[in-house]
């Protein structure tokens, strides 16, 4: 009994190959929670059936434009292979044999199908329609920080005001921590403050961290040439 359940566990995962590809790089080019075995599983299992039906589309596309054209080109009509997905088979059926071109092409598929889906999650996609049709206001971050951050214009600048050291920062915000409790920033184009707006220096960038509790952050749209002045 264990080594079927063994043979069953190696069947399930070459078969799902394409999914869990397709899921560690979602996880790589996305800032996901960090998920349990359970999840990644579950989400793996979702990816991998969409890449083979993705590539039954592709198969049933060739199939019914390819005959056509061998038709019209040779005189003699010769044998045309039908493209088939036999993945469903596969699982179902515990002696049907692989198709490791198969598992190849649906592996294949998978690197344009985790951007697709890295591009919806990071752009919450699926929030923003729900938002434009009334059914839901969340937006998709896991919290307002991060949601604040990814948002942002590239001429829109941070001011921070450090209420402990009593010093303004003042710069663009390239990189920031995916949520709140972290908090860090990396701004360039720096021009540090204090708090009565007297100029102190500038610098080309700066990492910045502190507690929450310690600090404001505000934000103004900036013309480069307001910069260059």
């Amino acid at each position: 009994m264990n080594i079927e359940f063994t043979e069953l566990t190696i069947r399930i995962l070459l078969l799902f190959i394409p999914g869990i590809i397709t899921n560690m790089l979602v996880n790589k080019l996305t800032e996901r929670k960090k998920e349990n075995n359970v999840y990644f599983f579950i989400r793996s299992f979702i990816y991998g059936i969409f890449s083979y039906f993705l590539l039954y589309i592709i198969c049933m596309f060739l199939n019914w434009i390819i005959p056509p054209i061998i038709k019209s080109v040779c005189i003699n009509q010769p044998v045309i292979r039908e493209f088939k997905v036999t993945f469903l088979e596969c699982l179902i059926n515990t002696k049907k044999e692989f198709n490791i071109l198969e598992i190849i092409y649906a592996t294949i598929i998978a690197l344009p199908l985790s951007f697709i889906v890295s591009y919806i999650e990071n752009k919450n996609l699926i929030n923003k329609i729900a938002q434009k049709l009334n059914i839901s206001n969340k937006f998709g971050e896991n919290d307002v920080w991060s949601y604040v951050f990814s948002s942002l214009p590239t001429d829109v600048w941070a001011i921070i005001r450090d209420f402990d050291k009593k010093i303004i920062y003042e710069g663009w915000p390239s990189a920031f921590s995916f949520n709140y409790t972290e908090n860090e920033l990396f701004l360039e184009n720096v021009t540090v403050y204090d708090l009565d707006s007297n100029k102190l220096y500038e610098i080309d960038s700066m990492y910045i961290t502190m507690e929450p509790n310690k600090m404001n952050i505000e934000f103004r749209k900036v013309e480069y040439n307001d910069k260059e002045g």
